[in-house]
Parts: structure tokens; sequence; C-alpha cells
């Protein structure tokens, strides 16, 4: 198809080549022409027949020739002709056929011109006859070309039809392979997902009879847990108030020796019921605060005051420095306050063998609010770094030898954080450990 086109385009320029030939002899031609009939014009070829070429005397009909008597050779006899005949008229004659002679080659002259004009404007006519055919050809064969040219687009257009239509049936053929795959693997996978939830609906029902049972006997664990630990704690408190009555009397050393023994013992055993007891309540239900007006200074002491005997029997000294006064009163839960204290106390003569257990603290009224800050600062073995984010999970211990369940700090945190509050702690390794804590009481306004 591009030989025959190139082909094409070969010929046209050929037939375009001799169109601008036979154009170039026609403008050639015409302009001849112009030249001619710029001279030879109607008026032009008149004046000419109008002024003879040679001037010519004129004669009048009266005027006579002078002629020249001529001696002849000629005999007798022609000579009497001569005299005969009259020369003048002969003269005449000759004068008057020269003058027809010379007119006669003017009409020739002009007859040339005119044949040579129509031979130039015949030349005229056929090359426009010519160009006139050359224009009918080089526009037949455009007519051909274009012909070819739209056969040849046809074809084109057909064969790129026909390329096209296989392609997309190509494509159409992969796309429903890739179809079918793909409706195969989503049926598949549907059965999958069909089996899957059947089988995670079954698993989850298991899950949740075996997580009421759990739960039913968590339940029922906690029960019996608290029940056996008020038990054992009123037990414990009995036997701490035998040991206490037995302190006041006289005994020899051996015996309050014995006796400082059990009633570590038994402080410990009931520190560890009661923390027991806590937890027990906690999981099994929230508790409720008990709201009510009270002294923050007076509760600190109370809790001071019943762990000053621990304290003592470490030989650790336990003091307070409050920034605040016995008339501040606040409304929140006293009983939850005091826990919270005895605990972090509990935790801080435990760790600490020499040295002495501050607590600190101060209450800063806000709108609505009085925020209560207390800081248990014990000089104990103090904490590393590595362990202190564990230190309020529940059964934690940062690993020392104190015996506990490792409960305090846990329970300290849940009741810190029922009272809308927050609870830190700061410890370096060998430098003893300080709890902040920091609960927002609602604020009472004082009456005179």
């Amino acid at each position: 198809d591009t030989s025959y086109v190139s082909e094409n385009d070969r010929q046209l320029s050929e037939a375009l080549k001799q169109k601008l030939e036979v154009s170039g002899q026609l403008f050639t031609l015409q302009k001849r022409f112009d030249s001619l009939l710029r001279f030879t014009t109607v008026k032009a070829i008149r004046r000419r027949q109008e002024q003879p070429v040679v001037p010519v005397q004129k004669f009048k009909p009266d005027t006579l020739v002078q002629t020249r008597e001529e001696s002849s050779q000629a005999g007798l006899i022609q000579r009497l002709k001569s005299a005969w005949q009259n020369k003048r008229a002969v003269k005449v004659m000759t004068i008057r056929e020269r003058a027809s002679q010379q007119k006669t080659k003017t009409q020739l002259t002009d007859g040339s011109l005119l044949d040579s004009l129509e031979r130039q404007y015949g030349m005229l006519s056929r090359s426009g006859q010519e160009l006139a055919l050359a224009n009918i050809n080089l526009i037949g064969e455009l007519r051909r070309l274009l012909l070819e040219l739209q056969q040849i687009d046809l074809h084109a257009y057909e064969k790129q039809r026909e390329a096209t239509l296989r392609e997309y049936k190509s494509a159409t053929r992969e796309l429903n392979i890739y179809t079918g795959i793909a409706l195969s693997l989503v049926l598949v996978l549907i059965v999958l997902l069909g089996v899957y939830i059947r089988r995670a609906s079954f698993a989850e029902r298991r899950f949740r009879v075996a997580n009421s049972r759990a739960v039913e006997l968590a339940g029922q664990k906690s029960e019996i847990l608290a029940i056996m630990s008020h038990e054992i704690r009123n037990k414990l408190m009995a036997i701490n108030g035998a040991v206490y009555m037995i302190q006041k009397t006289e005994l020899s050393v051996d015996q309050h020796k014995k006796i400082k023994s059990i009633s570590l013992s038994s402080s410990l055993m009931l520190e560890t019921v009661n923390n027991v007891l806590d937890m027990s309540k906690l999981e099994q239900e929230p508790a409720e605060l008990a709201k009510h007006e009270f002294s923050p200074v007076e509760a600190i002491s109370d809790s001071l005051e019943a762990m000053r005997f621990m304290a003592e029997n470490k030989q650790i000294a336990i003091r307070m420095d409050l920034q605040m006064d016995h008339d501040q009163i606040v409304l929140g839960d006293s009983f939850w306050l005091k826990q919270v204290l005895i605990n972090l106390l509990s935790n801080a003569i435990k760790y600490t063998d020499i040295g002495e257990v501050v607590v600190s603290g101060n209450l800063v009224p806000t709108e609505g609010k009085s925020v209560l800050t207390l800081m248990v600062k014990d000089t104990g073995s103090g904490i590393p770094k590595g362990k202190q984010a564990k230190l309020f999970s529940a059964y934690y211990q940062a690993g020392g030898k104190k015996p506990g369940t490792g409960l305090g700090l846990y329970l300290c945190r849940q009741l810190v954080q029922q009272q809308g509050g927050k609870i830190s702690l700061e410890s370096s390794e060998g430098q003893g450990c300080c709890v902040t804590v920091v609960i927002p009481f609602d604020r009472v306004i004082s009456q005179s």
C-alpha cells in the first residue's frame, strides 16, 4: 500500500509539472499575442493602407511626362512602329503599374502580418486547448487518485477494524476468563467465610458459655475469698488485741521478744487479709463514695497514729509536715483517704530499715474544688527505674525480700482513680521513694 501511494504521488507530481510547462508556454504566447494586438490593431492597418510606403508624384490629367529620346539600334520597321505609337501613354502606364505594384506590396505585407497574427492566435488557441485538455486530464487523474486513496483508506479502515475486533475479542475472552476465575475465587471465599463464620459463631458460643462459667466461678471464688478474709480478719484482730493486752503486762525479755514476733506476724497477716478483702470487693462491684464533710488534717493524723506502732517496732521515725489547718473542711470519703494513706505508710515502713517516713501535703482551693496533694517519702532501699512502670499492677512486686502480695499500690491506684485523682511515684535505687497523691475534693464554704 505504501509503494502504491508513492507511485500515485509520483504520477501526480509529473502531471502537475506538465501542466506548469503548458501554462508557461501559454503565458509566453499570450504575452506575444498581446504585443501583436498592441501594434497590429485595425486602425494601424488602415493607417498604413492610407499612407503609402513610397511617395508617388501626383500628375494632373493634362500634364505630359517628358521623355528622353533615346537612340536605338532597332531597324526601320521598329522605329516606324515606335513613331507610330504614343510613348507618353506607355510611360504613364508604366508609372501606374509601379504604383499598383507598390500598393500590391503593401497589401501583401499587411496580409502576411494578418497571417502571422492568425497563426499566433491559432497557436494560442491550440495552447489553450492543450491547457484545457491538460486540466481535464489532471482533474481526471486527481479523481482517480482520490478514488484510489479512498479505496486505500477504506482498505486500511477495514484492516484496522478487523484488528480492533480481534483485539476486542481477545480482550473480552481474557476478561471472561479472569472474571470466571475471580467469581470462582469469590465463591470459594464465600464458602470458606461461611465455614469460618459458622466455626467462629460456634466458638463464640462456647466462649460465652465458658466465660459465663468463669465469671460465675470467679464471683463464687471472690465471694468465698471475701467471706474467708472477713472471718480471718476478725480472728486476727482478736489476736492483735490479745497481743496488745499481753504487752501491757510485765513480761520477761524472752517473752517480750516472742510477743513482739507474734505481733509483727499478725500485723502483716492482717494487712494481707485487708488487701485481699478490698481487692475482692473491688472485683465484685464498684464501690460507691460515701461523701461527707471531714477535715483532711484529722484523717491524715489518724492514719499516721494507726501506723506509728509499726514504725516504732522498727525504730523508724514517722512524722508529718502539712501546710493546712484543722478547720479546713472538704466533702469526700475520709475512709478511702485513710485506706490509701495507710497502704502507702505500710509500704514505706516495710521497705525502710533506717531513717524516717515523712508525710507532707497541702490543700489548694480552686473553682468549686479543694485539691489535696499528699507526698509519702521514705529513706528506704528505693526502686530501680526499669521496675517502676509495673508497680501499680495487681500482684506485682519489685523483687524485694519483704513479704507481701503486691496488691497495696494497685488498691491505692484504684481508690484514688475512683475519687477522680491520680497517683505517681518517683524513686532511685538506694535513695528512697516518694509517692504523690492528688485528689480533688468538693469544696465546702465555711460558715461563721
